[in-house]
Formats: C-alpha cells, sequence, structure tokens
C-alpha cells in the first residue's frame, strides 16, 4: 500500500488536479512617461482523487492570483497604476475522508510553465495532519486549510518586477523589461490557447497524501 498512496497526486500523475486558469486583464505595470504592460490573474477549479480507502478533496477558497505592481508604490520609473495589484497567495481547502492511521499530512508543490521558465517560484509546503482533529476510523473526515503564497521568479530577481526593473541590478533598459512582461503574458496565453500543452500548463498546484508508516 505504500507505494499506491504515495503517487496520489492531484495534477500531476492523475489527469485533473488544482489548475490556474489565467487570463490577461487591463495594464497594471505603469512606466513614466507613458509605456505599459499588461497584467492577469488566475483562478484555479476543483480537483478529487480517490483510493479504496482515502479521499482527498480540494478547493481553493480563496482562488484569484494577481502577478501586477504593488500597491501604492508611486516612485522610480516602474510604478503601480492604482487599479490592480499584487497578490500572490491563494488559500486551499483540503479534506481528507478515511482512517486518519493511514496517512500523516500532505505535501504541495507547484508545476507549469510560469514555474518551470522562471517567472514565478514556490517553495513546496508539507501540512501536517495535526492531533487535534478527535477522529478515528474509516469514517472520519479531516479538514486543513493552507496558504499558498508564489513568489517572483528568478527572472525578476525574486522581487516585484516594479522593484527589479527599478533596481541596480536590472541594467537593460525599458524596452527590454517590456519585452520580459510581454513574454510572461504570452506564455499564460499560449496555455490558455492549448498551444503550450493542457490549460492548466501556466500554473498547477499538486497535493500528495503522505503515507504512514507501516
Amino acid at each position: 500500500m505504500k507505494s499506491k498512496l504515495s503517487k496520489i497526486i492531484l495534477g500531476a500523475s492523475i489527469s485533473f488536479g488544482v489548475v490556474s486558469v489565467v487570463t490577461v486583464a487591463s495594464a497594471a505595470f505603469v512606466v513614466t512617461g507613458g509605456n505599459t504592460n499588461g497584467s492577469f490573474d488566475a483562478s484555479v477549479s476543483v480537483g478529487t482523487v480517490t483510493d479504496k480507502r482515502l479521499t482527498m478533496e480540494v478547493t481553493l477558497t480563496e482562488s484569484a492570483i494577481s502577478l501586477d505592481a504593488k500597491s501604492g508604490d508611486k516612485s522610480g520609473n516602474w510604478q503601480w497604476d492604482g487599479s490592480n495589484s499584487e497578490d500572490l497567495t491563494v488559500t486551499a481547502r483540503i479534506t481528507v475522508t478515511g482512517d486518519p492511521k493511514l496517512w500523516t499530512g500532505v505535501d504541495i508543490t507547484a508545476t507549469g510553465k510560469l514555474i518551470s521558465d522562471g517567472y514565478l517560484a514556490f517553495t513546496k509546503k508539507t501540512v501536517s495532519q495535526g492531533s487535534d482533529h478527535g477522529q478515528t476510523g474509516p469514517g472520519a473526515s479531516i479538514t486543513l486549510e493552507q496558504e499558498l503564497t508564489v513568489a517572483w521568479g528568478h527572472l525578476f530577481g525574486s522581487q516585484n518586477p516594479t522593484d527589479y526593473f527599478d533596481g541596480s541590478s536590472w541594467s537593460s533598459g525599458i524596452d527590454a523589461a517590456k519585452s520580459l512582461l510581454s513574454n510572461m503574458s504570452s506564455v499564460v496565453s499560449s496555455c490558455n490557447a492549448g498551444s503550450a500543452g493542457d490549460a492548466g500548463d501556466a500554473l498547477t498546484f499538486n497535493f500528495e497524501l503522505i503515507e504512514a508508516a507501516a
């Protein structure tokens, strides 16, 4: 049973999971002098995976990710436009039904082209089952909640683009910065259109049950 439980993964080894669908929205990054670049928000669907003894259902209770300028940033060449702003956090609700003796927690990772291409980053999270749920036996149902926060990737120096492009480490100019942001939006648009794989390839959160020691 160890090998079977260790491979219960939403959005990875199974064909459906928790997948973000990203759309292009209005301009959010503002360059002094009138140059602008677009932004996009993410909304995430729901996935369920089951074995003969355990069911794991995952929903995102707060499901919008906005890759935008920092709210209130009015300094430097790159600024907030006064509308959309950075929001890198969603909240996952994980419900596992089945004997708590069979599992100890859930590992959460993120994949997709925004991660692999370096636009975003995500550190693996482990959510413990805990010991205060007071439930036993095969009919137990335990719900865990976990905030999931993506970070800006190495292409932006691991910081918001408004800070990165205004900082001393960026020396390639405004046109190159605009191109980098445009390429990020193109990655999302291509994933949504299916030309870069499944529609969920932009950003996928993966949830894996951790098997209890035998």
